[in-house]
């Protein structure tokens, strides 16, 4: 940590890797509260436009243009760093490349949809005293390559993984930055079910707005959309429980619904994919859950259903 100079104490220096609709959301948040922030982007064109340009934060609040460092993740990671986020698409987990430094040692923060949050990939290298998830229910979209739009309010909620219990002071500390800068964000002191939690909202929610090409609230106001979404949020709860998650379906629909209602207007991250022709989250939403349903000898045919649906969807897109 270091100090501003601004008087406005002691401020982090934090790196975000991945320059989508969540790690620009993120480092806007975390550049504007004050902090060091380095966003760490894949294609160098995007690095120079949000070096030039800011990041450009569009909310109900109004508009802001911040500029954080940026630079190539190519160039490898930063050393000098408090902690780091990461913020890359469930498909390219095992694709984070830190650079012939490796990682630095600090606190990791991955956040990312799907139930592998529950575990490290297996290419980081991180060990599981420095490792944190978080899931987001914000409604994001990136329009442009500097632009993020929040289109539903949400939260954040961090977590590590393992048994419920306290969360360590390097959470505390993400948690109280996080709050800081304006993030609704809160530290579990059980991860697993707010994974599950989220994985069972995506998997009702992304699959059927790219099928159908609408708004997330449009899901709850054709009926057979609706009840095909509570069968899935149904079967992803068999699946939470054979994992140990103590939680209701009725509560598990509740939470889905809170979702939904929150983020309307949203066109789900699968949905805008599905607009720029860029390939899906379908490992993390839906390739992730049919494996655990495999291994569990769960029956999930609505969800599978689903899931090919998507995939036929996708096909011809790289």
């Amino acid at each position: 940590m270091v100090d501003d100079g601004a008087g406005r104490g002691e401020r982090d220096r934090i790196a975000v890797v991945g320059a989508g609709a969540v790690g620009l959301w993120l480092a806007a948040h975390l550049a504007e509260a004050g902090h060091r922030v380095t966003l760490l982007c894949r294609r160098e064109k995007q690095c120079q436009v949000i070096g030039e340009r800011g990041i450009r934060w569009v909310s109900a609040r109004g508009e802001t243009t911040v500029f954080p460092e940026c630079r190539p993740v190519s160039r490898g990671f930063p050393r000098e760093v408090d902690w780091m986020a990461v913020c890359v698409k469930g498909e390219d987990r095992d694709r984070v490349d830190p650079g012939p430094a490796g990682w630095p040692p600090v606190p990791v923060l991955r956040i990312q949809n799907g139930v592998d949050l529950l575990r490290i990939p297996r290419t980081w290298g991180v060990p599981p005293s420095r490792y944190a998830a978080g899931v987001l229910t914000y409604g994001l979209m990136r329009p442009d390559d500097r632009t993020v739009e929040v289109r539903g309010e949400g939260t954040l909620t961090i977590g590590v993984p393992g048994p419920p219990g306290e969360p360590p002071p390097f959470l505390r500390r993400m948690e109280q930055v996080l709050r800081e800068a304006g993030i609704a964000a809160a530290a579990s002191p059980d991860l697993a079910r707010e994974v599950w939690r989220k994985a069972a909202a995506n998997a009702a929610i992304n699959g059927l707005t790219a099928l159908l090409e609408c708004c997330n609230g449009e899901i709850l106001h054709r009926s057979a959309v609706r009840a095909v979404a509570a069968d899935v949020v149904r079967e992803v709860g068999r699946l939470a429980a054979r994992a140990g998650v103590a939680e209701t379906e009725e509560t598990l629909w509740s939470y889905v619904l809170e979702v939904i209602r929150a983020t309307a207007r949203n066109r789900s991250s699968m949905l805008q994919d599905w607009e720029f022709r860029r390939r899906p989250e379908w490992d993390a939403v839906y390739g992730d859950l049919l494996k655990a349903a495999e291994e569990a000898g769960v029956s999930v045919p609505v969800l599978a259903t689903v899931a090919r649906l998507v995939q036929s969807k996708f096909q011809n897109i790289k």
